[in-house]
């Protein structure tokens, strides 16, 4: 699930029965909802002197806390996603895996990839560590960047990338219209 979502203009008088229409996707109401109860919290806290939490660890658990609902409700979709089994590239092509793992106490991460020819055969295989890091969908994107320098430095010129990152996919899908700091238009972008 992604979390650039965008908050339709709503009715200052009817904005919760409107979020709750048609008026946006049912993924994007889920993580607008949870944005505000987090908000709603925060401001909480606060008027009772409590301790709150800062903005940035509030839309992060808000983006999780929507996607961990969304899956809850969606089983059925998500258990068919997992059966699929690893797709052969078309003849002549190789096909690069790519993961990433990222510490957000230290903001230090690392990428890694996997190429393999059309048969499965293992081709290459490559792992990078970053002292500094932004946050983990950066550092699938920094994966999916590193996996096509190092396919090229090795010659390689046909290739498919596959990742498991389900935002860095949605980001890449609406490349055209997104706004986020994962961006493939600008030189040396993914």
């Amino acid at each position: 699930m992604s979390s650039q979502v965008k908050v339709p203009d709503l009715n200052p008088t009817t904005w919760a029965s409107d979020l709750l229409s048609d008026l946006c996707t049912k993924q994007d109401r889920a993580v607008i909802l949870c944005g505000m109860w987090a908000l709603w919290m925060m401001r909480n806290k606060r008027s009772h002197g409590e301790l709150s939490m800062p903005i940035h660890q509030a839309v992060i658990w808000a983006r999780d806390t929507a996607f961990d609902l969304w899956q809850l409700n969606h089983k059925d979709e998500v258990v068919e996603r997992a059966a699929k089994r690893w797709k052969k590239p078309l003849q002549g092509y190789l096909k690069i895996n790519t993961d990433a793992a990222f510490y957000d106490e230290s903001k230090q991460g690392a990428t890694s990839c996997v190429i393999r020819d059309h048969s499965g055969a293992f081709y290459a295989t490559q792992a990078k560590w970053y002292d500094k890091g932004f946050d983990a969908c950066s550092m699938e994107a920094l994966a999916c960047k590193d996996s096509l320098i190092f396919a090229s430095q090795l010659g390689v010129q046909n290739v498919a990338v596959e990742t498991d990152c389900l935002q860095l996919v949605q980001l890449w899908n609406k490349r055209d219209s997104q706004r986020s700091i994962i961006d493939s238009n600008v030189e040396g972008g993914c």
